[in-house]
C-alpha cells in the first residue's frame, strides 16, 4: 500500500575503497529492488548548511585537534558540497515526479571544489592554523582501520 519510499544515502555508495556504510547503503536499495517498492534513492554529496553542517563541524573539530590535515593527492579531490535547502527540493521533486522511480540519483550542488581549498576554508573561518599533508590513500585507509578497531572511531570515519 505504500505510493512511493524516498530513501537518502550518500555518495559514499559508490567508493572504491572498503566501506561499512557504503555497503549499508547499497545493501538498502538491494533491498528496495527485491521487495518491489516503488523507490527512489537520493545520495547527497557532502550536505552543508544551517541542518547540515556537521560535516563541516566534524572538519572543523579535526582541524582545530591536529592542526594538519592529512589528504591523498594533496586534497585535489573535488566535492561538490549540496545546501540542505537544495537537498530538501531534490527530496521533493523525488516524491513528485514519476520518472525518479526506479532509480538511484546524486545529489550535488552546482559548484565542485577541492579538499584543500574547502579544507583551508573551514580553517579560516574558525581563525585556525592548518596545514595539509599528502598522504598515500592506502596509509589513510590504514589509519582510519586502526582508529574503528581502536574506538577512536571519529578519525576513521573522516571524509577522504
Amino acid at each position: 500500500g505504500v505510493a512511493r519510499v524516498v530513501l537518502t544515502g550518500s555518495t559514499r555508495r559508490y567508493t572504491k575503497f572498503p566501506d561499512a556504510i557504503a555497503r549499508a547503503i547499497a545493501r538498502a536499495e538491494a533491498l528496495a529492488i527485491e521487495r518491489k517498492l516503488p523507490w527512489t534513492f537520493i545520495n547527497p554529496t557532502m550536505v552543508v548548511g544551517e541542518d547540515g553542517k556537521k560535516n563541516v563541524q566534524r572538519i572543523a573539530t579535526f582541524i582545530r585537534r591536529f592542526g594538519v590535515v592529512p589528504l591523498p593527492d594533496a586534497g585535489r579531490m573535488l566535492v561538490r558540497p549540496i545546501y540542505t535547502a537544495d537537498l530538501a527540493a531534490c527530496l521533493e521533486a523525488a516524491l513528485t515526479h514519476p520518472q525518479s522511480l526506479g532509480r538511484s540519483i546524486v545529489a550535488a550542488g552546482r559548484d565542485s571544489v577541492d579538499y584543500a581549498t574547502l579544507i583551508r576554508g573551514v580553517a579560516t573561518a574558525i581563525h585556525a592554523p592548518v596545514r595539509i599533508v599528502s598522504v598515500p590513500a592506502a596509509l589513510l585507509m590504514a589509519a582510519g582501520w586502526l582508529g574503528r578497531k581502536s574506538g577512536r572511531g571519529e578519525i576513521g570515519r573522516a571524509h577522504v
